[in-house]
């Protein structure tokens, strides 16, 4: 077959070229065959090219962080986790995160010198960066260090803390939304942010540099949970229909300005310290005078514990308002409306995002598969606020262990013992917590004591006058679990 190809070129007088390649998409699909969910093992990314006339070098089997040859374009359609610090440069392009997949950045993220990096979510996709992003320093305004946040609106990009050195943007797209939990940091001249979408940050200062600046177009909601400070030749403007609030007081020092004009409306919390707010056209300032925001759910994690038998959920929520209300709920199976409340709390009102832990420690038995789903009941509403339900597998919730036994099994005459078996597990005196259910789900004793002989005194007397049937007891001690079934 070859040679007769090459000939029929030869005698048409055709030549053969291969295709020139311009970009690269990398797809995650942690789904194919030898895939272990790692981002440097090939067997995880399919690999589209696209044509162009201009033509490019084709780079490796798995997106490099810095390539050299044709543009890399990143989709993520999964969860994937990167636990090194990441810089990415050269010809990376853009990352991509679909379908309500998380992407981690563990450490660090550097965008290097001189170079653009779009970020975008769509279809409740995140990104999140427990490290510092770190833009680094360009040598003029062309081409700036570049990181673009883009989207469809349901997703997030979050970050710990953000360092925005000389010549260098955050560029919030109109349907982006970048939340920082830390500090945004501007270093060196001509740094900004430009947000034309929604914005959140804990602290940000605009001093120490010279013509540094923060702009907020169209619709853009933008709130800063502290104090902020503008000094030097760096300023604030707002403009369009953007909404901005400040969480403590705003500081105007030396020749810098603060400017709101067109629709926009600024509230602070706090009051205003030393030069006034330019208000232009139809802008509005108003001192003293927060806005409600409205509370949401950002993040619910799980994680099964199985050396304990347990499991771990951790959720992180935005303007909690007074005397909220936040449940945990937990399913064995999709009948969602049978929900079971296993944690309940008020917490204060706070404008910051705040995050918190519960340990389910008590997992039912008979199920390979939990349901959990974060609500929140909002100050002075009817309405909750619930999250995405969650799905996390599970070792059936029974701790394999011999350290206790039960006997005589079947009980004669109700005089059944909790037996320790393994003296090393346990030391008389520490607590010891003991669950009784009968095989039709009824519960019928649920204690803890600080020593095994009162641990059988209730025991007899809870299961005395039971009729015969048998019983499925729970052991918890020291974290752990043991599941025994005692025949009446």
């Amino acid at each position: 077959m070859f040679p007769r190809f090459l000939f029929l070129l030869i005698v048409t007088g055709l030549t053969f070229t291969y295709p020139h390649l311009f970009a690269q998409e990398y797809i995650f699909a942690k789904e194919q065959q030898g895939c272990d969910g790692d981002w440097y093992n090939p067997s995880c990314w399919q690999i589209n090219l696209e044509n162009s006339p201009s033509g490019c070098t084709p780079n490796g089997d798995f997106p490099a962080f810095n390539p050299s040859g044709c543009p890399v374009n990143v989709i993520i359609n999964d969860d994937l986790t990167l636990d090194q610090s990441v810089t990415l440069g050269g010809s990376f392009t853009s990352i991509e995160v679909r379908d309500g997949a998380t992407l981690t950045f563990s450490d660090n993220l550097d965008i290097t010198s001189g170079n653009t990096i779009e970020i975008i979510t769509e279809n409740h996709g995140q990104v999140e960066i427990k490290g510092i992003v770190n833009l680094e320093q360009s040598t003029n305004q062309n081409p700036r260090t570049v990181l673009k946040i883009n989207g469809d609106g349901s997703g997030r990009v979050i970050v710990s803390e953000l360092d925005l050195n000389g010549f260098s943007t955050l560029e919030v797209a109109e349907k982006g939304n970048f939340i920082s939990y830390d500090e945004i940091r501007y270093n060196g001249n001509s740094t900004k942010i430009d947000v034309y979408g929604s914005f959140k940050a804990n602290k940000l200062d605009l001093r120490g540099g010279n013509n540094q600046s923060f702009n907020g177009y169209g619709n853009a909601p933008i709130v800063i949970d502290d104090d902020v400070t503008v000094a030097g030749s760096s300023g604030f403007s707002f403009g369009g229909e953007s909404n901005i609030e400040f969480g403590g007081n705003l500081r105007i020092d030396g020749n810098a300005k603060v400017t709101v004009e067109e629709n926009a409306q600024l509230f602070i919390c706090g009051s205003i310290i030393g030069k006034e707010v330019v208000i232009k056209d139809n802008g509005t300032v108003v001192e003293n005078g927060c806005t409600i925001l409205s509370m949401e759910i950002l993040e619910v994690d799980l994680q099964y514990l199985s050396e304990s038998n347990h499991v771990k959920i951790e959720w992180t929520i935005d303007n909690i308002q007074d005397e909220a209300e936040i449940i945990l709920e937990r399913s064995q199976n999709t009948h969602f409306d049978e929900m079971e409340v296993i944690f309940s709390k008020r917490f204060p009102e706070t404008n910051n995002i705040i995050s918190g832990t519960y340990t389910d420690t008590r997992l039912p038995f008979n199920t390979s598969m939990l349901y959990y789903r974060v609500k929140a009941l909002p100050k002075d509403s009817e309405d909750w606020i619930e999250s995405e339900i969650q799905r996390i597998p599970v070792s059936q919730g029974i701790m394999k262990t011999d350290t206790w036994a039960l006997a005589p099994n079947p009980s004669v005459n109700s005089s059944a013992n909790l037996i320790l078996m393994d003296a090393k597990n346990y030391t008389e005196g520490e607590p010891i917590g003991v669950e009784l259910t009968t095989s039709e789900g009824k519960k019928v004793l649920s204690i803890q004591r600080n020593s095994l002989p009162a641990i059988n005194d209730s025991l007899k007397s809870a299961i005395s006058g039971l009729s015969q049937s048998y019983l499925i007891v729970r052991v918890n001690w020291r974290g752990r679990s043991q599941v025994l079934k005692l025949i009446l």
